[in-house]
């Protein structure tokens, strides 16, 4: 059961920066469909 989650901790950290990677790319891709949206709401706007 230890080494089982000793592996799990050091699975973690070997992928934390992978998952970091990940969060912020799907975070960019957001911010830019969100900012491609608003921009299309405002056009329709006015």
């Amino acid at each position: 059961m230890l080494s089982r989650y000793t592996n799990t901790v050091g699975f973690l950290s070997i992928n934390a920066l992978t998952v970091t990677l990940i969060v912020g790319l799907e975070y960019a891709l957001v911010y830019r469909y969100v900012n491609w949206f608003n921009g299309k709401f405002e056009a329709l706007r006015s």
